[in-house]
């Protein structure tokens, strides 16, 4: 069972645990090079010597996010095979922009929790420096280079003030700060003329363009005259020494594209551009032989169309303007070379990779490229033991495509040959063996299809056996068992359980419909976890658990319900017997039979089960770890061994041998791992008695995500459990607050400290304090408190509880 306390020690672990130093298991198969599995944001763009860089943050699940970056060619074209990471640390930013120098780049980047700083990245792709910069922390910055200076104009934090400061290289203050009005925060951009900066600003009414050097504000000007709605601003120098200004205004009937060209004289030319009904916004103007060419977005039902427009030398418009086929939920970045403008973008959700596209001198736009190319993304593998060795199947994540792989391996827990199955995404517990040949069951776009397999993971039927097609949901809800003459395969569809066996000659019998869990209330919706079959070679128990969400929109009123239940079927699938577990939370669950009773496994609360006369019974129950966890169970012909995934400062892996009776057999085993993509569970399998395989899924931000095999007997004997803080004291700070403070366990190393207090009958975790931090103290809004100790081996017993009264006491 998940209770409130659990859950929200999960929360708390996910958000702490985002890098882990860990041992890396078994890969299984090189990956695929392709557009990246992962989602991409906020692209930023500039061109510096002869070429255009592209750098976007890509988003790597639990382990976090990095700085990826590719070149593209004085015309725009592709030129790293592959993106590459950079080496800075920047997780979400909140403001970006890269700034082209001549020699290099400079990327600027700022993030809720971190102040301003710029990296300096070469020709090559390698970050030289990365160095903070001098400025008073602000929540939107725009930046331009003119050769020896920066200018950085922003909006302080918590002030109402816009403030302009120039700076050089190493970060340094040179000129300013100089103040702004104070309205004119809304929108910037910055041009650089022969010996001044331009800025172009707005106050969300009017456009004003100021110019400035390290002495300050020489003069502004109004650009946009008459007051309306300014959404965005560009510009580019002129040949004549003046600006160019285009800006996006929204009217009461419409939006307007509209320009003006500041004259070096300071005198005004306006005009306008485009008129339509959709609101507009303005990444780009790019200079030309001819004139200039604007990059411009329409916006309307949610989704973003870009258009190219070709100016005359005076501004004006020549011909109409093309579309650049962009779709994309948000706003593109672009910069201009010499002859070719670069827009980068995010490809509309469903897809979120980062691409350009190339628009010459002419207007003329190109076919757009995907510049976020990166190694596929492995998922967990699923195991299927020939009891000395075994196949993994998994699935290859590469842009939007899923391809089943498998790989044979070998009873060390090395692959000796690797093959694709088909498109699709298999099973959650989708693989099993019959003795001769594995039956492989995935899902398509739109089916649920099934495939036989040799020994060596090689697939062995020319076209798929489809059991069903279900909606689109439940992706790898899947589970399959050899049940003695078939297989019978369960899987989730919509809101109910399916099932259908397979024969040995590869036929599939009708599916239907599987009513082991309650019925599902009117307007109420159903997520169903991945469920799992084990056969005692009479009968098939199957687990299944899952989450009833009402409708609601808001969290207070959320009365989500969970259910897990097991099942007693015949080896036909018919239903003999369910039990309910009695469990109302969200949980994973997993199966194993020793062929005498059966071992189920919810989250990290074990049942025997035992299944006479048709009749399901639980004869013992137990909590394995004392921690929120993954598990998966298998037998190995003396234990149950479970498998648990789980998170401290580290991410772990560990295995726990149980007799019949749910009762440790043996000392834990166990290390640190590197970080998984989600907290998808282990899969075990046993390979010999007394030793097991085990696949997860891991990797880093940098080098994204593998499925690797660990074998049992590799795994060290863990370390106990530290033993609880010491003498927990509290003071009382005002009315409302409370320091506690404790002592450092008397044996063990801690990693990590955990700070609870009661809650509906529950301790329910506040605080997690990483040991390293040296720090024993924590500021609660509760006088009583109680403090565990934890490392990789699980939790300590509490320090505590403790009652503060008003002033500082021991309490023991």
């Amino acid at each position: 069972m998940i209770p409130n306390a659990s859950r929200a020690l999960l929360l708390l672990l996910v958000c702490l645990t985002t890098v882990s130093l860990g041992a890396s298991g078994r890969e299984l198969a090189p990956r695929f090079i392709g557009h990246t599995p992962n989602e991409t944001v906020r692209p930023v763009i500039a061109f510096a010597g002869e070429r255009f860089l592209t750098v976007w943050s890509e988003r790597v699940g639990l382990a976090g996010s990095v700085m990826m970056g590719a070149f593209s060619d004085a015309n725009g074209r592709r030129v790293s095979q592959r993106a590459f990471p950079l080496d800075v640390e920047v997780s979400d930013p909140t403001t970006m922009q890269l700034v082209g120098m001549g020699d290099r780049y400079a990327l600027f980047s700022q993030t809720h929790d971190r102040s301003a700083q710029i990296a300096y990245i070469d020709l090559e792709g390698n970050v030289t420096a990365v160095r903070a910069l001098e400025l008073t922390r602000w929540e939107y910055f725009r930046v331009a280079w003119n050769g020896t200076h920066f200018l950085a104009i922003g909006r302080r934090v918590a002030a109402p003030r816009t403030e302009v400061v120039l700076f050089d290289q190493q970060g340094r203050i040179v000129g300013g700060p100089f103040a702004f009005e104070e309205a004119m925060l809304y929108r910037a951009i910055v041009v650089t003329t022969e010996n001044r900066f331009i800025v172009l600003s707005s106050n969300g009414s009017a456009v004003a363009a100021s110019a400035i050097t390290t002495n300050g504000v020489e003069w502004t000007l109004n650009v946009s005259g008459r007051r309306s709605q300014i959404v965005t601003v560009a510009a580019a120098p002129t040949p004549e020494g003046g600006v160019l200004v285009i800006w996006s205004a929204h009217t009461s009937t419409g939006s307007e594209l509209r320009s003006a060209i500041v004259r070096s004289d300071r005198s005004i030319a306006p005009s306008v551009l485009v008129g339509t009904k959709n609101l507009l916004t303005l990444p780009a103007v790019m200079h030309t032989a001819s004139g200039y060419v604007i990059v411009y977005t329409t916006h309307q039902a949610n989704q973003q169309a870009s258009f190219v427009q070709r100016l005359n030398a005076l501004g004006e418009p020549v011909g109409s303007p093309a579309d650049l086929s962009l779709r994309s939920y948000y706003a593109p970045a672009a910069a201009a070379g010499p002859q070719t403008l670069v827009i980068a973008y995010v490809t509309a959700p469903g897809s979120s990779r980062t691409a350009t596209v190339a628009i010459d001198a002419d207007g003329v736009p190109r076919e757009p490229e995907v510049v976020s190319i990166n190694d596929s993304r492995q998922t967990t593998p699923v195991l299927s033991s020939m009891r000395g060795d075994a196949v993994a199947g998994w699935t290859e994540v590469t842009g939007n495509s899923e391809t089943v792989r498998t790989a044979h391996v070998d009873s060390e827990g090395n692959a000796t040959g690797v093959h694709e199955i088909a498109s699709g995404r298999l099973g959650a517990n989708g693989l099993a063996w019959n003795g001769s040949e594995h039956l492989a069951v995935y899902r398509t776009a739109t089916q649920v299809v099934a495939v036989r397999l040799g020994p060596d993971g090689r697939r062995t039927d020319p076209q798929p056996i489809v059991l069903d097609t279900p909606p689109p949901r439940n992706e790898s809800a899947i589970a399959a068992v050899w049940s003695g003459d078939r297989w019978l395969v369960v899987w989730a569809s919509g809101r109910v359980l399916r099932i259908a066996s397979v024969s040995t000659a590869g036929v599939a019998s009708a599916a239907r419909t599987l009513d082991v869990h309650r019925p599902l209330r009117d307007g109420w919706e159903r997520e169903i976890e991945p469920p799992s079959l084990a056969f005692d070679g009479e009968r098939v128990l199957l687990s299944s658990s899952l989450l009833d969400i009402p409708y609601c929109m808001m969290p207070a009123c959320d009365a989500s319900v969970g259910e897990a239940v097991a099942a007693l079927l015949t080896p036909d699938g018919t239903l003999l017997d369910r039990l309910n577990l009695g469990i109302a939370s969200q949980v994973r669950t997993s199966v194993a039979t020793s062929s005498v009773e059966f071992m189920l496994l919810a989250g990290t609360r074990a049942f025997v089960i035992e299944a006479r006369h048709d009749r399901l019974r639980v004869t013992a129950t137990r909590d394995v770890f004392d921690w929120p966890a993954v598990s998966d169970v298998t037998w190995d012909g003396a234990n149950y061994v479970v498998a648990l995934r789980y998170a401290g400062v580290n991410w772990y892996l560990a295995t726990r041998r149980l007799d019949y009776t749910a009762n440790d057999v043996a000392a834990p085993r166990g290390r640190s791992t590197l970080t998984p993509y989600d907290f998808a569970p282990p899969r075990i399998v046993p390979v010999f008695r007394g030793d097991t395989l085990v696949g997860v899924q891991e990797g880093t931000a940098r080098d994204g995500m593998r499925a690797v095999v660990y074998r049992e007997r590799d795994l060290p004997a863990l370390a106990p459990p530290p033993s609880p803080p010491q003498n927990v004291r509290a003071y009382q700070f005002n009315s409302y607050t409370w320091i506690w403070s404790w002592e450092p366990s008397a044996v063990g190393e801690p990693e990590l400290y955990v700070v609870e207090t009661p809650y509906y009958g529950e301790w329910v975790p506040t605080r997690l304090i990483p040991a390293q931090h040296g720090r024993m103290s924590v500021t609660v809004y509760s006088p009583v408190v109680r403090v565990r100790a934890f490392n990789g081996s699980g939790p300590s017993a509490p320090g505590g509880p403790g009652a503060a009264g008003g002033k500082r006491r021991s309490v023991r």
